[in-house]
C-alpha cells in the first residue's frame, strides 16, 4: 500500500528537478543566486503533465513542482489552472519554463540526464562542445 504512492512521490520529484533542459546554477561568491528567486525555479524546476487533475491529486500537487516553488502558499488545487498563466507570463517576458507533457516523455529526459552525468566530466564537455 505504501510503495505505488511512496515511488509515484519519489519519481516525480526526480523527473521535475533532475532532467534535461534543466539548469543546476551555482552559488556566487557570496552565497547567493544570480538572479531572483523565480527565475531561479524558472531555471532549475519544471512541471509534470501540469493540466493532469488527477495527477495532481495523487501527488498532491508535486506534479506542478515548478509552479509550487513560485506560488508555495496556493492550494494544490489551483496549480494546474496557476500553472498556465505561468506559462504564458514565461513566454510573454521570454523567461524559461520547462513542462513535460508526456510521462514518458519525462521518464527518458530523466535518464537520458543520468546517462550523461554518470561520463567522465571530459566526455560530458565534448557533448556539450558537439
Amino acid at each position: 500500500m505504501h510503495v505505488l504512492p511512496g515511488f509515484t512521490i519519489a519519481l516525480t520529484f526526480q523527473v521535475t528537478h533532475i532532467s534535461e533542459g534543466l539548469a543546476f546554477p551555482s552559488l556566487r561568491a557570496d552565497g547567493r543566486i544570480e538572479g531572483s528567486r523565480a527565475l531561479h525555479n524558472l531555471v532549475s524546476n519544471s512541471d509534470l503533465l501540469p493540466q493532469s487533475r488527477l495527477l495532481c491529486w495523487l501527488t498532491g500537487g508535486i506534479n506542478v513542482h515548478l509552479t509550487h516553488h513560485l506560488f508555495p502558499e496556493v492550494h494544490s488545487s489551483h496549480l494546474p489552472d496557476l500553472a498556465r498563466i505561468v506559462e504564458q507570463v514565461a513566454k510573454e517576458y521570454a523567461v524559461p519554463y520547462a513542462k513535460h507533457t508526456r510521462l514518458l516523455g519525462a521518464l527518458a529526459a530523466h535518464v537520458r540526464w543520468l546517462h550523461r552525468m554518470s561520463k567522465r566530466p571530459s566526455l560530458r564537455l565534448a557533448e556539450v562542445a558537439s
